[in-house]
Order: C-alpha cells, then structure tokens, then sequence
C-alpha cells in the first residue's frame, strides 16, 4: 500500500545540530540494541527540534506514518536519545554506562496515543531489519526496546506499538542490506565479488585494483571469514567483496 506522496521507503538525509549529537562511540561501545521511540509530533517537527541546540536531543532515524524514512545521526556516532535512566525493566542495561553508547534510536511520527497503521509498521520493520544487520543485533524483545524500559517516567512509544508484531515484522525482511553511510576502499589483489556476503554465493566477477571496484557501501551481516564480518559493496558490479581483502578491512 504505497501512498500518492511516493515517500513511501525513501530514506532522506536530514542531520543535525552539531551541539545535539556525539561523532562516533565511546570505545569499545557499538550499536547492540534498537531503542523505539515516538516524537509525539511529525518529522517536520523533530527536524526543527534536532537542529535546535537548546534541545540537547536527537535520534539516528525517524519514520513518517507515510513510511519515509528520515536520518538524523549516523549510526556510527552518538545520539542523545536515550541517556536518561529512571527506574528501568530493560535486562541487557549496562550499569554506570550511557546507553546512548551502545544504542541506535528511531523515533516514530505521531502521538503516544496513536494507533500505528500498517505503513509505519512496514517502514519501521524494514529499517529495524537493515540496522539489525549491519550491526548483528538480534531482533528480540531483549535488543528491540521500547524508550520506557530505560526511562519509565516517559510514556515513549506508548501503548498503542505492538513490539512482538513490530519484532515479527523485522524478522521476515531482508537482513543484508547496504548501508547509507561511506567510507572509501580498495582491493590489495584479485579478489571474488560475489552476489551476496558469503564465500558460497556465486561469483559474479573477479576483480583486481585497476578494475573499477567502487568500495563504499558496506554490510556488517556477511559470513564471518577470520573473524571478519564485514563486506563491501560494488553498486556497479553488483556484487560482494570481503573487507579483509581491501585496505580498510573494518569500515566503522
């Protein structure tokens, strides 16, 4: 069901303040949950209050109820969606650590008292799906939170968010996706760019430094070869390539 807007599971880049977000990660924190969150507002209205230095907030992703998609913060780095903790029910909560550090956001349109249609869910799932691949989430009620399990005194998403359809919904979409943030690489020898992360899939082409590879896009959810899990992407080719096969064998 795609609406007549056509923004239905466009991604746009939008940002932030530069005062409303951290560049990168405390280390060795990196993404290991999804915290869900509703803006209580539109997307118009969380662009203005993310880019607003008074706010001191912002999320990695918000979704429209006409199922765009808006990024705010790359996931590599910091959002400050999530630092407060009061009385919180989430398990995998670390002590005495910010969980901005080990978490990515998405904020939904609407009010907490809204009920969700199908087209946010869908969205939602989707991009839940994308993110729980690069970063080898597991898509569980343990690692797809809801806000009040960190912060119990904020009624974020609200009652009308069904988590276990939302989490059933990202388990049967595609967990191997490319990621909307770059970085530059290139092969060091001949290597096989394959249809999909793996050292099974079929191989598309064979490839050495001076043929063209564009190594940009990447996935942290391939096989895992040498305890590498990281591939990049050839948008031209298409095809796969291992990172530990490039000059830059971790792209984050």
């Amino acid at each position: 069901m795609q609406p007549a807007s056509g923004k239905y599971g466009v991604k746009e880049w939008v940002g932030c303040g530069k005062e409303n977000f951290r560049p990168g990660r405390p280390a060795p924190h990196r993404p290991e949950a999804i915290v869900i969150h509703i803006l209580s507002g539109t997307l118009e209205e969380a662009k203005g209050r993310f880019y607003d230095s008074r706010t001191a907030t912002s999320a990695h992703y918000g979704v429209g109820k006409n199922g765009e998609v808006h990024q705010y913060v790359e996931e590599r780095d910091t959002a400050f969606h999530a630092g407060i903790v009061v009385n919180p029910s989430w398990r995998l909560l670390k002590k005495a650590v910010n969980p901005n550090f080990y978490t990515i956001g998405i904020e939904h349109e609407g009010m907490p008292e809204d009920a969700w249609d199908e087209m946010l869910y869908d969205a939602s799932a989707s991009l839940i799906a994308e993110i729980a691949g690069r970063w080898e989430i597991l898509l569980d009620e343990d690692s797809v939170i809801m806000h009040s399990q960190i912060r119990a005194s904020r009624v974020c998403p609200g009652g009308q968010v069904r988590m276990a359809e939302l989490i059933g919904r990202a388990r049967g979409k595609e967990a191997i996706p490319t990621t909307i943030s770059y970085v530059q690489s290139r092969v060091l020898g001949r290597v096989n760019v394959r249809e999909k992360p793996a050292t099974t899939a079929r191989i598309v082409r064979v490839a050495g430094p001076d043929d063209g590879l564009y190594l940009q896009q990447w996935t942290a959810a391939g096989e895992r070869v040498k305890n590498n899990p990281f591939w990049y992407y050839d948008p031209q080719t298409p095809g796969y390539v291992w990172a530990g096969a490039t000059d830059r064998p971790n792209p984050m």
